[in-house]
């Protein structure tokens, strides 16, 4: 009984681990299979063109582009929208760091274009908020 439970136990470590390691490793992706959502939502689109991956950027928060509270915040969600569709479709190469998942199942994930970071790209232009 001993050895059975020793067993699981030493599997249920290595899926722990393995899981580990596949969020925090860094993962080259291709831009063009970014699809933009809003100011802080890319979907990856796998090769069949069906979502594999939806991702919400760690560390930000953009204005809602869905259920705006007012046409000043309807405003800045479209151009954080806009920035983000933009940056990516001038990248070259990109690149992700996934953390965990949120509450809605998305991914939490950093993701790099020719090296700089979404999230802060976006704060630096003035279309999000540092979020922690």
């Amino acid at each position: 009984m001993s050895l059975l439970v020793s067993a699981a136990l030493a599997l249920l470590f290595v899926y722990l681990v393995w899981n580990w390691i596949r969020y925090s490793a860094k993962q080259t992706i291709n831009p063009r299979d970014l699809c933009v959502i809003d100011g802080d939502t890319v979907w990856i689109i796998a090769p069949e063109r069906s979502v594999s991956e939806k991702i919400r950027l760690q560390n930000v928060d953009a204005p809602e582009l869905r259920r705006p509270r007012s046409r000043k915040e309807l405003t800045r969600a479209v151009a954080a929208t806009e920035f983000l569709r933009e940056t990516i479709d001038r990248a070259r190469f990109a690149t992700i760091r996934r953390k965990s998942k949120d509450r809605y199942g998305r991914t939490l994930a950093r993701i790099a274009i020719d090296g700089s970071d979404l999230g802060r790209l976006l704060v630096r232009a003035g279309h999000a908020k540092r979020w922690t």
